[in-house]
């Protein structure tokens, strides 16, 4: 039988503008004010830049306020809603995140507080913890539910898919179901479970060429070094926070993580052998882990909200290095608070991730997670319970860019859509439904992160 099934989009466009303009609607919600309105070009959409004001405590609500982007893809009030949260910055585009696609649903795209300009103006640290972030998330469902009244999901990849689980655990009742995509749960700033990926990830072939190449850098760091220079002036880049010399060797260490993150077996020919010309080394390290984007004094202060958060709650990886000993001059220093410009005086949180897990484990349910198998994140997978009618799927081979439901296998493709549109009371005919995956494999999410740890 099912649930009914959702009208047209065009008979839904017609049915909310008959009864009130969208935007005279959104303007009467307290606190949430119309940035502007840009042409979308997904049929049957209009695409809206809002700001919610949200305060910088929340435990304090009459205190600081500041105003947290949001952008609004609209199709109809009698649709489902889609709460996309980045996990980072803003996220101004038109495009439909692969849930939205498939539902044929709304789609709000909310960045995370202290990123961009996300950030109250006392610049109060401790005030960025994910109560706080889950609290922005609360108040931005309570304020726009009632103009969007059908099912909510919320979703996100890697950090926004860890921000997406965080509201669950904090209101559990906000939404109807959650769809976190290569989102991990890390034990502490040191945590050794990914070094045990990194050892058996891929071919052993493959793994090797990676650590010989590590060795090489190293070895020829005197070499490398004026390359890197040389590049960074051209470039208009600076690395004065960390240096050029730990710039390179922090680079080098990061090289089999990101390489499995991004890449995976098929670019292992392309591996430079030790000696290969500098410059092909060069060009190699900066495709893989980017200079630019990873470690630069720009990176580093756009990231600096996560690393202060990696430092204080959200904790990290360990990498291998026993094959770099004797080669590396900043042993212990890749760690969230290196990147960080200012003292950090808060402990990190060693309790508040096992509760996440227990609660995920245990009472979490409507929540699918996806994971790609070569992902070194997913060694930091949220482990569920099928009984809470929860899932967690991996994607043969998959990296942290390709983990889709629209890329499973099969059997599980089809358990994971059977699920999503049960949860959000979807029911399509079969044509419209592989109409729908076929949008949402043409039309992926753009990558957050760009080429970074997260």
């Amino acid at each position: 039988m099912g649930a009914p099934r959702h009208p047209t989009t065009s008979a839904l466009t017609d049915e909310a503008e008959a009864s009130e303009d969208l935007l005279t609607q959104l303007q009467a919600v307290p606190g949430l004010t119309v940035e502007g309105e840009i042409n979308s070009p997904i049929p049957g959409t209009r695409f809206f830049q809002l700001a919610l004001e949200q305060p910088a405590d929340h435990r304090r609500p009459s205190g600081e306020r500041f105003q947290l982007r949001l952008w609004l893809l609209h199709r109809s009030v009698t649709a489902p809603m889609v709460l996309f949260s980045t996990g980072y910055g803003d996220f101004p585009f038109p495009v439909q995140v692969e849930p939205t696609a498939l539902l044929g649903a709304n789609q709000i795209a909310v960045g995370h507080r202290f990123f961009g300009s996300a950030r109250p103006a006392s610049n109060n640290w401790r005030q960025l913890d994910i109560w706080q972030g889950a609290n922005d998330l609360h108040r931005l469902v309570q304020a726009l539910k009632p103009l969007y009244p059908q099912r909510w999901l919320t979703t996100g990849i890697s950090k926004g898919g860890m921000t997406s689980v965080y509201h669950r655990y904090f209101f559990p009742h906000d939404v109807d179901a959650t769809v976190a995509y290569v989102a991990p749960s890390s034990h502490g700033v040191d945590d050794a479970r990914y070094v045990r990926f990194l050892h058996q990830v891929g071919d052993e072939a493959c793994r090797a060429r990676l650590r010989d190449l590590q060795v090489d850098v190293l070895r020829r760091r005197e070499q490398l070094l004026p390359v890197l220079e040389q590049w960074a002036v051209a470039q208009g880049v600076t690395f004065h926070h960390l240096g050029l010399d730990r710039t390179l060797e922090i680079t080098t260490t990061e090289l089999p993580f990101s390489f499995w993150q991004y890449s995976g077996d098929w670019r292992c020919t392309e591996i430079p052998l030790p000696g290969a010309p500098l410059e092909e080394v060069f060009a190699f390290l900066d495709d893989i882990v980017p200079f630019a984007t990873s470690f630069s004094d720009f990176a580093i202060a756009y990231f600096e909200p996560y690393y202060y958060q990696a430092a204080t709650e959200l904790g990290t990886y360990r990498l291998p290095t026993r094959h770099l000993r004797g080669l590396l001059r900043y042993p212990g220093q890749n760690t969230p608070a290196t990147f960080v410009r200012f003292p950090i005086t808060e402990d990190f949180d060693e309790d508040l991730m096992p509760r996440v897990e227990h609660w995920v484990r245990h009472q979490g349910n409507r929540m699918l997670f996806i994971y790609g198998e070569n992902d070194p994140w997913s060694a930091g997978a949220f482990d569920v319970r099928e009984r809470n009618d929860s899932f967690r799927f991996y994607v043969p081979g998959g990296n942290h860019n390709t983990a889709a439901i629209t890329t499973l296998p099969e059997a599980q493709r089809a358990r994971a859509l059977e699920r999503l549109y049960s949860w959000m009371g979807v029911s399509l005919p079969s044509a419209e439904r592989h109409t729908r995956m076929n949008e949402a494999t043409l039309a992926p999410t753009p990558l957050l992160e760009g080429r970074f740890r997260m």
